[in-house]
């Protein structure tokens, strides 16, 4: 990236977090989560897969690291990992090396797994 652009990279708070402490995604679980609940902290990227490993956001259905979820500039944006994955957001297909930004109620659709971007909301108390 420009030196521009990589200053705008540096100013962001989760960005210099993420420098910091080299963590791009944190996964966080607490005790006696419901099964549908998950935190994820994204500082950078995560990714989205079946690897629990490996991915801030687990779908059991997918292969092992499918999409990249990106936060910049306080926007979500979604692209795939591989290229043998089919990835689209609400019906528009996104290529290899492309990047869709996403806003609230997008649906995404990852190979055979279809789920929808929402706002963040508590489930338990």
């Amino acid at each position: 990236p420009s030196s521009a652009a990589s200053d705008v990279y540096k100013r962001q708070p989760l960005w210099r977090i993420s420098a910091k402490t080299q963590w791009d995604s944190l996964k966080i679980e607490r005790l006696n989560n419901l099964t549908e609940e998950e935190y994820v902290v994204i500082c950078q990227t995560a990714f989205i897969g079946s690897s629990h490993k490996l991915c801030g956001i687990s779908i059991a259905e997918l292969p092992s690291i499918a999409a990249n979820l990106i936060y910049l500039d306080n926007t979500f944006f979604i692209g795939s990992a591989h290229r043998s994955v089919q990835l689209s957001v609400n019906g528009t297909s996104i290529e290899q090396n492309e990047l869709a930004a996403l806003t609230v109620n997008d649906v995404i659709r990852i190979n055979d797994v279809e789920f929808s971007f929402l706002a963040y909301q508590q489930l338990h108390i």
